[in-house]
């Protein structure tokens, strides 16, 4: 039989009731303590109620230092575990599971304040790779202990745990640095303890590039290097993006990583889901049934239409989101082109 965009899906030990997934982006309207808040958690809800089959938090850093975007998602204290409870209790009451995406966007600083640098280089010590894991760690903690069904880790897009799979930017001429399985060593090292503190059974994603697409960057077997290791131990799923920001370049090649992501589900054995441009129901059918890519992510057409996987059920007709670029609008992100045809209508 013919696998469906709106089969069930197993992700570990979590079921999804069909293959479309929230996938990550910035909303800049979290709380001013790194909470969800109420905007979030009424955006979650109503993506949740439209039918997605499991929403990946936006980027969520793990320690307070550490902010590449104002208004981003925490869980680096305490204190905002009740707002990502509330959160969790919101989007589950539309049998719909909640992973939060964790990051650490730029430099890591070293408890007295300082800092090895950017980038991983010789400077960085083998307590400061322990260091990085724990912030890790400590938020995945805290995402289980609200309720939160999944973690994935963020080692996509030019944040350091991506820069770190970068011959480009990982110099370390010791056991981090070097070859493709060298240079996966602190991702593996951040995924093996967060696997050791939070369980067999507890998802664990990551979010990865398929290349960097820049001169010296990470390709596809570097990649695919990275997933391979982290499959043998016993990861839950992986995304599959690649590059920088997608939204910032005004590329609109429809489901742009499938062909990458189609080798690494193969080579990694398991589950795979393609972020990327994905807007036309019908390529997804055809990439489900033609590869073994399993999963689809979807970001920007969700902020135009949170019940286009509702819509999509019913008629097998493209997003409206056209990847214009247009997210970014002053009371957060959103949908630039539907508020301008919404205004023009009022004006007309």
């Amino acid at each position: 039989m013919l696998e469906e965009l709106f089969d069930s899906v197993q992700l570990g030990k979590l079921r999804l009731k069909n293959r479309l997934v929230r996938a990550a982006t910035w909303e800049g309207v979290a709380d001013p303590d790194g909470s969800p808040g109420a905007k979030i958690e009424k955006m979650y809800t109503a993506m949740a109620a439209g039918g997605i089959g499991m929403i990946i938090g936006s980027y969520t850093r793990v320690a307070e230092f550490d902010q590449p975007t104002p208004g981003m998602m925490g869980l680096f204290a305490d204190g905002q575990l009740a707002g990502w409870q509330a959160l969790a209790t919101a989007v589950h009451r539309y049998d719909t599971p909640l992973c939060a995406q964790l990051v650490l966007g730029g430099a890591w600083q070293r408890p007295d304040g300082s800092s090895p640098g950017d980038n991983l280089s010789d400077a960085f010590t083998e307590a400061d790779m322990a260091g990085i894991c724990a912030l890790f760690g400590q938020a995945a903690l805290r995402a289980k202990a609200a309720g939160v069904d999944a973690v994935q880790i963020h080692a996509a897009h030019g944040y350091f745990l991506s820069r770190s799979l970068s011959p480009k930017y990982n110099t370390h001429t010791g056991e981090w640095g070097g070859s493709p399985a060298r240079r996966s060593r602190l991702l593996v090292a951040v995924y093996q303890l967060l696997r050791q503190q939070l369980g067999s059974d507890y998802p664990i994603l990551i979010k990865i590039n398929c290349e960097d697409f820049e001169e010296g960057g990470a390709t596809l077997d570097d990649s695919l290097s990275a997933c391979v290791q982290l499959a043998r131990l016993g990861l839950d799923g992986i995304e599959v993006s690649g590059g920088g920001r997608i939204w910032r370049t005004g590329v609109k090649t429809p489901s742009v990583f499938a062909e990458q992501a189609a080798v690494i589900a193969h080579h990694s054995g398991v589950p795979v889901m393609l972020t990327g441009n994905n807007r036309d129901p019908r390529q997804l059918t055809k990439l489900l049934q033609e590869t073994e890519i399993g999963l689809f992510g979807l970001a920007r057409p969700l902020l135009a239409e949170p019940d286009l996987a509702s819509r999509w059920q019913r008629e097998l007709v493209p997003a409206f989101c056209n990847s214009c670029g247009g997210c970014y609008l002053p009371e957060g992100t959103g949908c630039g082109r539907k508020k301008a045809l919404a205004e023009q209508g009022k004006t007309s």
